[in-house]
């Protein structure tokens, strides 16, 4: 059963390996008459060096209508990508320096968005809604960081006991309820995504840290 969002702003630092400090993200989730609309803007210079806004419209099902990303990386350029989800499936149109691209794929109930933006995580966790020990097969449309390229990687998900990984105290108002790791089957890559009972995202191991919260109407 999906989880429900509350609307929120929070903010994130984007954390290297070593611990130190990358770049930040701001993030806006609001409620509408008819579904959410999350919007945030990146600027970091690890994994990759980007500033980049996203614009996602999402019914109430937090099933995606339109997805805008907007994203300057340092040495190849500006790339936008548009992409929507009907009932056909994933229609995506890409501007970026090597020309306009467009991609279709099919859409099922095991498809999930990513990208480098902490909003995704957030929403998959919500729309899997998983209890301590439960498992869920994911095709994640991953958004590539640098060109904006959608593929396909398939990632098993599982929901264990929650618990800081980091040993840092999370921000205030945002105890950890919910832990949840991403396996990408393909390489065996591990990552682990936490969040609070009413759905922020903590952190995301190796990439996010959640470092303000505060709640909207």
């Amino acid at each position: 059963m999906p989880t429900p969002l509350l609307p929120y702003r929070a903010g994130y630092a984007f954390v290297r390996p070593n611990g130190s400090k990358a770049g930040t993200e701001d993030v806006d989730v609001r409620a509408g008459a008819d579904g959410w609309r999350i919007q945030t803007r990146i600027q970091t210079a690890w994994p990759e060096d980007i500033v980049a806004t996203v614009d996602w419209d999402l019914d109430r099902d937090l099933v995606t209508r339109l997805l805008h990303i907007v994203s300057r990386e340092r040495f190849t350029g500006e790339s936008e990508l548009e992409l929507t989800v009907t009932g056909n499936g994933l229609l995506a149109h890409r501007q970026a320096p090597d020309g306009p691209t467009q991609v279709e794929l099919g859409w099922g109930p095991n498809a999930e968005l990513d990208y480098i933006s902490a909003a995704f995580p957030t929403v998959m966790l919500a729309r899997s809604g998983l209890e301590p020990g439960a498992t869920r097969h994911v095709d994640a449309v991953q958004i590539g960081t640098v060109d904006l390229v959608p593929t396909i990687v398939a990632q098993l998900l599982r929901a264990v006991a929650p618990y800081d990984p980091d040993g840092a105290a999370p921000a205030a108002g945002a105890e950890t309820a919910q832990r949840v790791e991403c396996l990408v089957i393909e390489t065996g890559h591990l990552a682990a995504a936490t969040a609070t009972a009413e759905g922020v995202l903590v952190g995301y191991a190796g990439l996010l840290r959640l470092t303000s919260l505060e709640a909207s109407k």
